[in-house]
């Protein structure tokens, strides 16, 4: 007869500089719902592991790389929940931050330091996965005054190189000429959260991969869960159907309440297709643990690769927990089963 697991003890760690002290990128421009909901997560988290018997505490970093190494250096856990994807909006330092935690030696939850790098830098992402294989938007990167998109066919969609949780990206965000994308990217370059990558935009249908790891037999497999597709059929009228920051963190919005995470109801083939390539992006980015694989689908059914998330939104009700649903886990099944996997 099967023993049961041991109970773990968890360090749940996030960045708490953000968290006491919510940032902007500028004056105009309040981005800071993204950071404010993770301890809403870590209150989520902590209640899932309870109600499966482990315990739980939170590590909350602060802003100032000494003191997150004091910090770390005293942490004793079976395995640390890792919810850092910036520190006070310098997402340059998630790799750096995951980099200490593994110098700890506790195990981590999600991608390793080369996992996170390669999805952070959305150019390298591009490069990895069209090695692989995996169908990625024609693109360019625009980083001066210099640079322009005109070799790209347009419309396009103008979004940060180097961010993530949709930073950067609102209804402007899909230009028409030439010139309005210079003008989208050097206001990003400006707004000091540039430089900005440019990618044509695939005006059709999106759908979300999400996987996750299993150990079976001492072998770690990957597992796709139920895919969905985004349900713009409510969006505001004459807005490009896109995810943007309003639409993922800004409950009152109209981008918000217009565009809801459904089962994908598609052709055997094509979901044959999505998910034969969302498992070649996680293996090519070298993720690990979860993940997911975002894609536009155009009109004749050719699918591309548009963001690839290591770390995807954990919050109860969000697309990740939905998917796992799906697939008949609860949102306790998925936090335990993340942070079992993330055990050697």
């Amino acid at each position: 007869m099967a023993q049961p697991s041991p109970a773990l003890s968890v360090g749940i760690v996030y960045d708490g500089a953000a968290v006491e002290e919510p940032y902007t990128f500028d004056a105009g421009v309040d981005e800071t719902q993204a950071v404010e909901s993770i301890i809403d997560v870590v209150v989520e988290i902590e209640r899932a592991l309870a109600e499966r018997g482990h315990s739980s505490f939170r590590v909350a970093l602060p802003n100032d790389p000494s003191g997150i190494l004091r910090m770390m250096a005293g942490v004793d856990a079976d395995v640390l929940f890792n919810f850092v994807e910036s520190l006070r909006g310098k997402a340059e330092l998630e790799g750096a931050i995951r980099g200490v935690m593994a110098v700890r030696g506790i195990p981590v939850t999600g991608a390793s330091v080369d996992g996170l790098v390669n999805c952070l830098h959305k150019p390298r992402t591009r490069a990895l996965l069209v090695a692989a294989g995996v169908p990625v938007a024609a693109g360019c990167v625009i980083e001066t005054a210099g640079d322009d998109a005109s070799a790209l066919t347009h419309p396009v969609i103008v979004k940060p190189a180097a961010q993530d949780a949709s930073h950067g990206i609102d209804r402007a965000s899909v230009c028409h000429t030439p010139a309005e994308t210079k003008a989208r990217a050097m206001k990003l370059i400006e707004r000091g959260i540039g430089p900005a990558l440019v990618e044509q935009f695939i005006d059709g249908r999106e759908y979300n991969v999400s996987m996750l790891e299993t150990i079976e037999n001492g072998e770690r497999r990957l597992r796709t869960l139920p895919i969905a597709e985004i349900d713009f059929s409510a969006f505001p009228d004459g807005a490009p159907r896109i995810l943007t920051y309003a639409a993922k963190w800004d409950a009152t919005s109209p981008e918000y309440q217009g565009s809801v995470s459904v089962l994908a109801s598609i052709p055997d083939v094509l979901r044959d297709s999505l998910e034969r390539h969302a498992r070649a992006a996680f293996h090519a980015l070298d993720l690990s643990g979860y993940g997911r694989v975002d894609f536009r689908v155009d009109g004749a059914g050719n699918a591309f690769v548009v963001d690839v998330n290591p770390n995807p939104d954990f919050s109860r009700g969000a697309g990740f927990h939905l998917a796992g649903e799906r697939a008949g886990l609860t949102y306790e099944d998925l936090v335990e089963h993340v942070a079992r996997t993330a055990l050697p």
